[in-house]
């Protein structure tokens, strides 16, 4: 299969609802940071992955960010279980995770 950037359809399923502009606007915020030439066959799968983060730290398709450490109900109050203190961060989502683990093999270091 050619490598290819990702479309609406690849989107993990509870993104299906978003609204289409929207997936396309975050499909191309996605795409500027997905090289075909460095992912290869991975493309389409990290380009779904990397625009999946970005909706959902929009708060779309209920990926949420990162599970919750603690809660509490009177006063309200969400802990999320982040490794990083920027609410950017890939660690953030679920989807952002799965970006970081299909990061393509360089091979090993060779000083």
């Amino acid at each position: 299969m050619a490598a290819r950037l990702a479309t609406a359809a690849d989107l993990p399923p509870e993104f299906a609802s978003v609204d289409a502009g929207v997936s396309a606007f975050w499909l191309g915020v996605a795409a500027e940071q997905v090289s075909i030439a460095v992912n290869g066959e991975l493309t389409s799968m990290r380009h779904a992955m990397l625009t999946a983060h970005y909706l959902a730290l929009a708060g779309h398709g209920g990926g949420g960010p990162a599970p919750i450490r603690s809660k509490q109900v009177g006063d309200v109050k969400v802990d999320y279980a982040v490794s990083e203190v920027r609410a950017s961060s890939l660690s953030s989502t679920k989807y952002g995770q799965i970006y970081q683990s299909l990061a393509p093999f360089r091979g090993p270091i060779v000083a």
